[in-house]
C-alpha cells in the first residue's frame, strides 16, 4: 500500500513541479525583454532572482538555466561589471557543455562571451585563447552541419543558422583583434605563429571558389541554399583577411602584404557589405602610412560616399588631420585633432567609468593607445607653432601613466568617503585576492554576489572627469615663478626612437619642445652608473633643458622621465666637476606632471607620523639554511633609526614576515622602511629559472595578463623566504616571497612615504604605462611617495645614507632635501682624517668625491663612498 501512495504523490506533484518550471521560464523571457529594452539594472535583478530559484528549487531545465544566465551576463556586462559577468559565463559554460552537442552553439556563444571578458580584465593570453577556440569550434560545427542542411535544401533554417555562424564568427573575429591589439609582443607572435593565417585563408578561398561552382550549376531550392553558404564563407574570408591585415607586423614587408590582403576584399565584398566599407578605410590608412597622400584623399572620398550613417567620419577626420600635420598645413590640421580629441577624450571618460583595473587597461590599450601615440608623434617637431607644442603636452598627460593614475585616483576618491569607504575599500582589496583563487561554479557565484554588493555601494564613487581632462594650463597653476616642469618624451621614429624634453614654465603662453637625441644614445648612460660622471651626458640631457627653460640655480625643476630615463639617476648628472644637479637644482622626479595638479599631499612628519620598520629579517627557517646571505647592517639601521623615530614599530628576524607585512592592509603607516634583499626578474631570466616559486606565480593555473606577468617577477625577500627561494622549494601560502603583485593586492593607501632599504626596487620592465615593478605594486596599493634603489647597493654604505636621510627628516626638512643631505654627506663621508699639514682646501675636499668613478673601497681611502655606486642608486618618486 505504501509504493502505491508514495507513486501517487509523486505523480501528484510532477504537473506542480512543471508548473513551477514554466512560471521561471516564462518570468525568464521576461526579463530578456527588459534587458532588450534598455532597462539593465532591472534585468539584471529579476534575472538574478530567478538564478537564485533555480538553485534554490533544484530547477534541472537546461534551457531555462541557460536563459536566466544569459540575460544575466550580457546585463551585467552592458552595466561594465565584468568580473561578475566572467563568474556567470563561466557558470553558463558548464551548464552548456552538460548538455552535450545539442547545446554546442551555446557552448560557443559562452566561450566568446568569456573571450570578452577575459579581455575586458586585461587577461589577453585566455582572452585570445578562448576567442581563436570558439572561432576554431564554429568553423567545424557549420562544416560538419553544412551537408545535412544543403541536402534538405531547408532554405529558412540554412539561412538562419548562417546568419548565427555569422555573427558569432565575426564576433570571434573582432575578439581576437581587438586582444591582439592590447597584447604584447610576445603574446602578439604567439598567436601569428598559432593561427596560421595564410593557412586559414587559403582554405577559404578553395572553399568559396568550390561553393561558387556548386552555386552555378545548381537550380531552384538547393541553389538558394548554397547561395547562403556561398556568403557566409566569403564574408568570413573578408573578414579574417581583414584580421590578418591587421595582425601584420610594422615592417614594411608585412606592411605591403597587409595592403594586399585589403586588396582581395575589395575584389571579393560587394560595396554595400560591412566588410568592403572598413576596406575602404583601412585602404585609405595604408596609403596615409606610406606617404601616397594624393591617393589617401580619393580613397576616403569613396568611403565618405560609402558611409551613409556617419560611422567613419572619425576615420576621415584622422586622415585628414594626418596629412595635413604632416605637410604642416597647421591651420588645417589643429582644428581636426583637437575636435578628435575632445570627441576621443569624452569617449574615454565614458569607457572608464565603473571599470575594474583590468578593463581600464584591456579597452585603454585596444582602442586609445594608439590613439594618443599618434597625436605625439604627428606633433614632435621642434620648429612647430607654439598651439601645436601646447596640444602635444595635453597628449603627453592624457597617455603617460594614466592606467596606474586612474585607479589609485579612484582608491583616494573611495577613501575620502569615510567609514563606509573603509568598508568599501577593504572589500575591493579583497576581492582582489579571491578572483585568483576561484575555482569553481559555487566560489564564482559567490564572488559574484559580493562584487556586485560592493559595486552597488560605491557606483556614485567612480567619476575621473577632473583627472582626465587635466591640461597644461592645470599644470601651469601648479608652478610657481620658480619652478620648471618637464616632460620627457620618446616616440618612435623611424628605426629608431627619438628622446624629447617639454618644458613649461607658469609665465609661458605655451610649452616648449627641444630634441635630446636617438634612444640609444643614453642607452649606455642606463646600462653603466659610472657614465653618471661623463659629463657629456649632462650637455645631451640637461643642458638643452636649462636653456630652453632658462633655468636659475636653485630653482625647482619638476620631470616625468620616460624611456631609459626612468631607470637612470638622470638628477644625479654632473653640472660640473663639483656639482650635480640635484646640487644645483631642487630636482624632482615625478610619475608624471599630473602629479603637481593632486590635493591635499600629506608630507610626513616623523615626530607626529607611525612608522613601521622591517629590517635584519631572517631567512633560514628551522633546520633549513639557504643560500641567502643574512644582512647585519640592516638590523643596525632599524636599531639607529628607532632612537631618531619617536613612533615606531620593528619587525626584525623571524617577525619580519610576509603575513606581518599583509596584516598592515588597510591600517597601514604614514611612513613604511623596508631593509631586506630585492630583486627584479627579466623575462628571458625568468624564462630559464627552474625556481619553483616563481613557475607557481606565473603558471596558468591563475588569472596572468600581461601587468600580472611583470609584477610576479619583482618583490622583497621576508623572513623566512630561503626555504622558498631555491631551485625546488615547499609550497607555503606566506612563503616570504613578496612580489609586487601580492602588494598591490593590498590597501596600502594611508602610507605617505616607503622606503626601499634594498637592492633593485626601482627596477621593473618598462611598459606602456611606466615601469612595472616594486614602486607600480606599492602604487597600487595606495602609497604615496617612495625612495626607491636602480642597481644592488652596498649593505654598509645604504646604512649610513638611510640614517642620515631620517636624521634630516627629524629636523623637518623635507624628503627631497633630506635625501640631497645624506647623499653628501656619504660622498663625503671620511674614515681616515687627513693630518693638519696635508689639509686640502675645501674647495678642493668638496670636488674630489665627485672625480671618483671606481667603487673599490680600501681602509686607508679617505672617502669610501665616493663613488655614485653607493649613492646614486638611490632616487625619490613623487616627493614633495
Amino acid at each position: 500500500m505504501f509504493p502505491l501512495i508514495l507513486c501517487i504523490l509523486l505523480l501528484a506533484a510532477t504537473p506542480a513541479v512543471q508548473a513551477e518550471s514554466l512560471s521561471v521560464d516564462s518570468m525568464a523571457w521576461n526579463a530578456a525583454d527588459l534587458l532588450d529594452n534598455g532597462k539593465w539594472e532591472e534585468a539584471v535583478k529579476q534575472s538574478d532572482r530567478l538564478w537564485q530559484r533555480c538553485q534554490s528549487e533544484h530547477i534541472t531545465d537546461i534551457e531555462t538555466r541557460l536563459l536566466v544566465l544569459q540575460t544575466l551576463c550580457d546585463g551585467l556586462q552592458y552595466l561594465g561589471r565584468t568580473e561578475q559577468a566572467m563568474a556567470y559565463t563561466r557558470i553558463r559554460y558548464h551548464i552548456a557543455m552538460e548538455g552535450g552537442n545539442e547545446y554546442e552553439q551555446e557552448q560557443i556563444e559562452a566561450l566568446l562571451d568569456m573571450a570578452r571578458l577575459n579581455a575586458g580584465m586585461a587577461d589577453i593570453p585566455r582572452a585570445l585563447h578562448c576567442a581563436t577556440d570558439a572561432l576554431d569550434r564554429m568553423n567545424a560545427y557549420v562544416t560538419r552541419r553544412m551537408p545535412e542542411w544543403i541536402a534538405n535544401a531547408d532554405v529558412e533554417g540554412i539561412v538562419a543558422a548562417c546568419e548565427l555562424a555569422e555573427d558569432v564568427s565575426f564576433a570571434c573575429l573582432n575578439a581576437i583583434e581587438d586582444s591582439y591589439t592590447a597584447a604584447d609582443e610576445q603574446h602578439k607572435n604567439m598567436l601569428r605563429d598559432s593561427m596560421d593565417m595564410d593557412q586559414r585563408i587559403g582554405k577559404m578561398q578553395m572553399f568559396c571558389s568550390t561553393m561558387n561552382g556548386m552555386t552555378q550549376a545548381a537550380k531552384g531550392k538547393r541553389r538558394e541554399a548554397l547561395e547562403a553558404v556561398n556568403s557566409l564563407y566569403r564574408h568570413l574570408l573578408c573578414h579574417t583577411l581583414l584580421l590578418a591585415q591587421r595582425m601584420q607586423p610594422e615592417d614594411e614587408v608585412a606592411q605591403q602584404r597587409g595592403r594586399q590582403y585589403v586588396e582581395q576584399v575589395l575584389q571579393v565584398a560587394h560595396e554595400d557589405e560591412p566588410a568592403y566599407i572598413r576596406a575602404t578605410a583601412r585602404m585609405a590608412a595604408c596609403h596615409t602610412l606610406a606617404g601616397n597622400y594624393d591617393s589617401t584623399l580619393v580613397w576616403l572620398d569613396r568611403l565618405r560616399q560609402l558611409d551613409t550613417d556617419g560611422s567613419y567620419r572619425h576615420v576621415i577626420e584622422e586622415n585628414k588631420a594626418w596629412i595635413a600635420a604632416v605637410v604642416k598645413d597647421w591651420q588645417t590640421a589643429l582644428p581636426l585633432l583637437r575636435h578628435r580629441y575632445k570627441t576621443k577624450k569624452d569617449e574615454l571618460i565614458q569607457d572608464f567609468y565603473y571599470m575594474t583595473a583590468e578593463a581600464r587597461q584591456h579597452i585603454w590599450l585596444s582602442k586609445y593607445l594608439w590613439y594618443f601615440k599618434q597625436n605625439i608623434s604627428l606633433c614632435t617637431g621642434e620648429d612647430f607653432p607654439p598651439e601645436v607644442q601646447a596640444f602635444l603636452y595635453d597628449n603627453i598627460l592624457s597617455e603617460k601613466g594614466i592606467l596606474l593614475s586612474a585607479e589609485t585616483e579612484i582608491l583616494s576618491m573611495l577613501r575620502r568617503q569615510g567609514r563606509s569607504a573603509d568598508v568599501v575599500c577593504d572589500s575591493l582589496y579583497a576581492l582582489r585576492k579571491s578572483r585568483q583563487l576561484i575555482s569553481s561554479t559555487a566560489e564564482a557565484e559567490q564572488y559574484s554576489r559580493r562584487l556586485q554588493h560592493l559595486l552597488d555601494s560605491s557606483h556614485s564613487l567612480s567619476s575621473l572627469t577632473h583627472l582626465l581632462n587635466l591640461n597644461f594650463r592645470d599644470v601651469q597653476k601648479a608652478l610657481s615663478a620658480n619652478d620648471v616642469a618637464v616632460e620627457f618624451l620618446l616616440t618612435d621614429d623611424g628605426a629608431e626612437g627619438q628622446m624629447y624634453a617639454l618644458i613649461l614654465r607658469s609665465r609661458w603662453k605655451a610649452p616648449k619642445l627641444v630634441h635630446l637625441g636617438a634612444c640609444s644614445t643614453f642607452v649606455p648612460l642606463q646600462q653603466n652608473r659610472r657614465k653618471l660622471l661623463d659629463h657629456t651626458y649632462t650637455q645631451k640631457v640637461w643642458e638643452p633643458v636649462l636653456q630652453a627653460g632658462q633655468v636659475a640655480v636653485g630653482e625647482r625643476i619638476y620631470f616625468a622621465p620616460d624611456g631609459p630615463f626612468y631607470l637612470t639617476g638622470i638628477e644625479y648628472l654632473l653640472v660640473d666637476s663639483m656639482h650635480t644637479m640635484a646640487d644645483t637644482y631642487e630636482m624632482y622626479r615625478l610619475s608624471s606632471t599630473r602629479e603637481l595638479c593632486r590635493k591635499n599631499s600629506h608630507t610626513p612628519h616623523i615626530q607626529s607620523d607611525t612608522t613601521v620598520l622591517y629590517g635584519g629579517v631572517c631567512y633560514d627557517t628551522e633546520g633549513i639554511r639557504s643560500s641567502l646571505k643574512y644582512l647585519p647592517a640592516t638590523l643596525a639601521e632599524v636599531a639607529a633609526l628607532d632612537s631618531i623615530l619617536p613612533i615606531a614599530t620593528i619587525h626584525t628576524c623571524t617577525e619580519a614576515s610576509e603575513q606581518a607585512f599583509k596584516s598592515m592592509s588597510s591600517h597601514s603607516p604614514r611612513i613604511l622602511h623596508i631593509a631586506t634583499h630585492g630583486f627584479f626578474l627579466p623575462v628571458q631570466q625568468a624564462s630559464t629559472t627552474a625556481r619553483d616559486w616563481l613557475q607557481s606565480r606565473l603558471s596558468d593555473e591563475g588569472t596572468v595578463n600581461i601587468e600580472d606577468y611583470a609584477l610576479s617577477r619583482a618583490g622583497l625577500l621576508m623572513a623566512g623566504a630561503g626555504a622558498s627561494w631555491g631551485e625546488r622549494s615547499y609550497k607555503l601560502k606566506d612563503d616570504g616571497i613578496l612580489t609586487a603583485k601580492e602588494i598591490g593586492m593590498l590597501d596600502l593607501g594611508q602610507t605617505d612615504l616607503v622606503v626601499l632599504s634594498a637592492c633593485q626596487t626601482g627596477l621593473g620592465d618598462i611598459t606602456v604605462d611606466g615601469v612595472a615593478g616594486l614602486q607600480r605594486g606599492f602604487k597600487k596599493a595606495g602609497c604615496g611617495s617612495m625612495l626607491l634603489s636602480l642597481w644592488s647597493v652596498d649593505d654598509e654604505a645604504t646604512k649610513i645614507l638611510i640614517t642620515e636621510f631620517y636624521k634630516h627628516l627629524a629636523e623637518g626638512k623635507t624628503t627631497t632635501q633630506a635625501l640631497r643631505e645624506a647623499q653628501y654627506y656619504l660622498r663625503t663621508f671620511t674614515r681616515v682624517p687627513a693630518p693638519d699639514n696635508q689639509a686640502e682646501p675645501a674647495l678642493q675636499q668638496r670636488a674630489r668625491p665627485y672625480l671618483r668613478s671606481s667603487h673599490s673601497r680600501k681602509e686607508d681611502d679617505r672617502y669610501p663612498y665616493a663613488s655614485p655606486y653607493f649613492w646614486a642608486a638611490f632616487v625619490l618618486l613623487d616627493a614633495k
